[in-house]
């Protein structure tokens, strides 16, 4: 299990990764918006080695980044007891951890998340991995980063789309363990209003059940709530959208569609539904996708890692703060669900 740290200020972040790095080489890896408006102004001179700077965005998180990254390290002399040091958001943590896991088969892995999403979702866990020909993570490894810096004022500078789009994940957590939290959640509109206490519990739930089930045989699969619709959705519009979807409008999405089909089985009362769909809009927005591309979405769904055997499996919610690890759904049952998203019929 990764250490997760929370940082109170630069000064703290600077004696950390001193610590934590001393006697070994040290590289860093960040993407061009992070660097402009979080490293250049406030952590520069803080990094001593060297550092790779790439495109930002999902799109770029792919082989070739990789490749790039394990070609850094190999022109700079990267051996075994070196260390990586991923500044950025979910795509950088991901990315910069999957290439630290299989570099010379794997070396050490530090994370600085500078998003809400990286802090309280993407850098916990040890998931890591890349996207490959349009689908959402589809090559990756299990590999936990030593630690995780997490200092809550980096995300003075996060657009308000990212800073909701790690909301969304903030509330998943909630749904699956914790009814009173979830019912309770105000969610915020700007920084401000974030709580760093609510930043340490959804850690802390996400690091619960990974304890329980490292490699997702069967407790972790509760963390996928909404990303079988919500990963769909995504590798559709990177397919297709100039501008990427943030991650967390499409779980948000998708946790509409999967507590719509548990609605369906019969797991979940029509009262729980309305909550859920409640919190969920206005504060995310719809994400609009024409009904006749329902069949080309649910083709996405079939390549999703979490299938077996083609079939769809999605988190089973039987209340708000109650979920199971599966339940199986059929191609009619997702139809259904797209259309009804689709149509905005939540939204009634």
């Amino acid at each position: 299990m990764e250490n997760v740290l929370y940082i109170h200020d630069v000064l703290e972040l600077e004696q950390k990764l001193t610590e934590l790095t001393k006697g070994k080489k040290v590289f860093y890896l960040t993407e061009e918006t992070v660097y402009l408006h979080v490293i250049k102004e406030d952590l520069k001179h803080l990094l001593n080695g060297p550092m790779l700077i790439v495109s930002p965005g999902e799109k770029n998180k792919n082989l070739q980044a990789t490749e790039q990254i394990c070609q850094f390290l190999l022109n700079n002399r990267a051996d075994r007891h070196s260390v990586l040091v991923s500044i950025g958001g979910g795509v950088i943590t991901d990315l910069g951890g999957f290439a630290a896991s299989i570099y010379q088969r794997g070396i050490e892995s530090i994370y600085i998340p500078t998003s809400l999403l990286g802090m309280c979702d993407a850098a916990i866990g040890g998931k890591t991995g890349v996207n490959f020909k349009h689908f959402k993570n589809q090559i990756g490894t299990f590999a936990f980063a030593e630690s995780v810096l997490i200092l809550p004022s980096l995300l003075e500078t996060l657009p308000l789309k990212e800073f909701k789009s790690g909301v969304a994940e903030m509330l998943k957590h909630l749904l699956i363990c914790n009814k009173q939290a979830f019912e309770s959640f105000i969610l915020p509109e700007k920084l401000s209003e974030l709580t760093v206490e609510s930043i340490k519990q959804a850690v802390l739930i996400k690091q619960e059940i990974v304890k329980s089930d490292f490699k997702e045989s069967e407790n972790r699969k509760k963390l996928n709530l909404g990303h079988t619709f919500g990963h769909a959705l995504e590798s559709y519009f990177l397919k297709y959208l100039p501008d990427e979807v943030p991650h967390g409008y499409a779980i948000a999405a998708g946790i509409i569609m999967e507590s719509f089909c548990n609605l369906k089985l019969n797991h979940l009362n029509k009262k729980a539904f309305q909550q859920i769909c409640q919190k969920i809009y206005p504060y995310f927005p719809h994400l609009s996708f024409p009904v006749t591309t329902i069949p080309e979405i649910s083709d996405f769904m079939t390549s999703d890692k979490k299938n077996r055997k083609d079939n769809n499996y999605i988190c089973l919610l039987s209340d708000i703060g109650s979920a199971q690890p599966e339940v199986l759904i059929d191609n009619n049952l997702i139809a259904e669900a797209l259309r009804f998203y689709s149509n905005k019929n939540y939204q009634n």
